[in-house]
């Protein structure tokens, strides 16, 4: 089973490496950092986050190899974000206020900017653990003031936040490579495999954007960790409160699919005690029917879960849902809004996916004859079956599952298959762009937005 195959003595360490990583963080933040302007800021928070993505890597995993590689990606990510930002964002960043251009316009991203600007300046103010939820124009305050933290000791500017948010994914791709090899026990060209496609996973490859998923997962993926590795129960139920505490400050709806998870692959799966089966299947139940409720009253994630439109057209959902933005036009529009320049990262994202959906099915039969799915693949299943299902369909939300779902996808499905697929896709979109231009917007995705 999932949880029998890491050494006792490693799994006592991983708790501890966790919360000096994050201690050594705070250290160095108090000592080393620099907020004069958003150069000196950004410089400060690349040198420190840098050095902390070293240190894990190389503690969790027990190799130069993997502390090489994730420098590599740290590196990678942040030439490609600055890049990003000054190419298509805001050329004179360096010499501005480091707020957004006055021509950006994402509310959601300017909106979590201020908030956090305040926030930051209570922290100022009143103390680092201050915490005034009413500072926050934006859903989810908790986790938007776990992110002010850092902020306060480097100042908030725009950029500053792109190694911080390259630190925390690094943290869930070295999660994955940790599950894949030590309680998975894959092979090391499948433990690969989930590195490579987790750490250049397309949703994060730009991270200077004021999103919560980069920081939100790779919490998730810290308790979701604690919980594989660790041996005592006290440890699991420590464990399943913080992913509890994490998922919910990311999105309210996800610790009913974390604990559906659990209660699942113990009903179902979990073979040793079979009595839990007729225990439990009572609580599943009326976990789901909270599931339902929650999903008719959150109007601004999962408003639309009984919209019976929205159910009738699931098939073309999943397939619009892991494509993302389509036809990929409006990226040439950014001069008019620098935000549509994000969407290079979607497109990527939409290859990646419909990639991974095509394999699924493909291999359907050899995926679940194992009968190898764990509580993190059933939660990242739960995940990205709310992103379809829902009104609001993003591909975020999706993408989001289906990254918890890799290392059991690559346990089976062949990584060189998968490049090979990933090629072919994109020559697929590209014919379909063509097709959709020649035709003109079809506006399908109306069909479930009504």
């Amino acid at each position: 089973m999932i949880q029998q195959s890491y050494k006792s003595n490693q799994s006592n360490k991983y708790p501890l490496i966790i919360l000096g990583v994050f201690l050594c963080g705070w250290l160095l933040l108090s000592i080393f950092s620099v907020s004069n302007n958003p150069l000196s800021s950004l410089v400060s928070a690349t040198l420190i986050f840098f050095l902390l993505t070293l240190i894990i890597s190389k503690q969790i995993l027990k190799s130069n190899r993997w502390m090489y590689f994730f420098s590599a990606i740290f590196i990678l990510k942040l030439v490609l974000s600055v890049t990003h930002y000054l190419a298509f964002i805001d050329p004179h960043y360096f010499i501005s206020n480091g707020g957004f251009a006055a021509s950006f316009s994402h509310a959601e991203y300017q909106d979590a900017f201020s908030s956090v600007s305040m926030a930051v300046n209570d922290k100022i103010k009143y103390g680092i653990f201050y915490f005034d939820s009413d500072s926050f124009w934006v859903s989810h305050p908790e986790i938007w003031n776990l992110i002010s933290i850092p902020l306060a000791y480097l100042g908030c500017y725009v950029l500053t936040i792109t190694p911080i948010n390259i630190f925390f994914t690094s943290i869930l791709s070295i999660n994955m490579v940790l599950i894949a090899k030590n309680v998975l026990c894959l092979d090391d060209k499948k433990v690969s495999a989930v590195a490579w496609s987790t750490a250049l996973f397309p949703m994060f490859l730009l991270a200077d954007n004021f999103y919560r998923d980069q920081i939100g997962l790779g919490l998730i993926s810290i308790g979701i960790t604690l919980m594989l590795v660790s041996k005592s129960s006290i440890g699991k139920i420590i464990s399943i409160g913080l992913t509890l505490f994490f998922s919910y400050i990311l999105r309210t709806v996800y610790p009913v699919f974390y604990i559906s998870a659990i209660f699942i692959y113990i009903t179902f799966i979990y073979r040793k005690i079979p009595i839990l089966k007729f225990l439990l299947l009572p609580i599943l139940i009326v976990i789901l029917y909270f599931a339902f409720q929650i999903g008719t009253q959150d109007d601004k994630y999962v408003s639309i879960y009984v919209n019976s439109s929205g159910w009738l057209y699931i098939p073309l959902k999943i397939i619009f849902g892991v494509i993302g933005p389509f036809p990929w036009t409006q990226f040439v529009q950014y001069k008019i809004n620098q935000a549509f320049s994000y969407q290079l990262a979607d497109y990527l994202l939409g290859i990646f996916q419909l990639s991974y959906l095509t394999l699924f099915f493909q291999n359907i039969k050899k995926l679940f004859q194992k009968k190898n799915l764990d509580i993190m693949t059933l939660f990242g299943f739960g995940i990205a079956i709310s992103g379809f299902v829902t009104k609001q369909m993003h591909i975020s939300y999706i993408a989001g599952g289906i990254l918890l779902t890799l290392p059991w996808f690559f346990s089976t499905v062949s990584f060189v298959d998968f490049r090979k697929r990933l090629g072919w896709m994109f020559i697929l979109l590209i014919f379909f762009n063509f097709v959709v231009s020649l035709l003109g917007n079809m506006g399908i995705s109306s069909l479930w937005r009504q």
